[in-house]
């Protein structure tokens, strides 16, 4: 349902544009999507605020109702508020994992996901959020707004120990994800 693909439609529309729209009739490019009404709305990842996709409510065109828009914007902030809580959980099984590893026994150490989200720390001054390198690996890394660290895997995130000569830089903002 891309827009190459399919022509003006809402799934493909809603990707492009990244905001909520309603495709309604002829407003479809194909006319054998004219007897169709359609409202596509993206679905935000909150953990990395990437795109993931989009809801779509299509309907028979004489069927459609003026809060089909509404609709598919309730079924995404329902799916947003899901992944959120998804994640909490993630952060939350990390915070306990955390507390088994020795580098939570002492020193200043962060517990970050694959995104940077910070589970847990004793580090002084700790952002909700820290950038991470790409393409991290365990060893000395520098991290934005802590300096020099050595990371370590731990389940699906890491830990990033206190460590090394290099003073911290700058925070990097981070974007939040995108509100519904």
């Amino acid at each position: 349902w891309g827009e190459r693909q399919g022509g003006t439609n809402a799934i493909g529309m809603a990707l492009v544009r990244r905001q909520a729209v309603h495709i309604h009739a002829t407003e479809h490019f194909l006319s054998n999507q004219h007897d169709w009404s359609c409202a596509g709305v993206p679905i935000w990842d909150p953990r990395s605020a990437g795109l993931l996709g989009v809801v779509d409510v299509s309907v028979p065109a004489q069927q459609s109702h003026p809060a089909t828009l509404s609709l598919a914007s309730l079924l995404a902030h329902t799916a947003h508020l899901e992944l959120r809580e998804r994640h909490r959980r993630e952060l939350e099984q990390l915070r306990h994992l955390a507390w088994t590893h020795p580098a939570a026994r002492g020193g200043e150490w962060s517990v970050v996901d694959r995104h940077g989200w910070i589970a847990d720390a004793a580090d002084f001054g700790t952002q909700r959020r820290v950038r991470l390198p790409d393409g991290i690996e365990p060893g000395a890394v520098v991290i934005p707004g802590l300096g020099e660290r050595v990371a370590e895997r731990l389940g699906d995130g890491w830990v990033l120990r206190a460590g090394g000569s290099h003073p911290a830089a700058p925070p990097e903002l981070i974007s939040p994800a995108r509100p519904m």
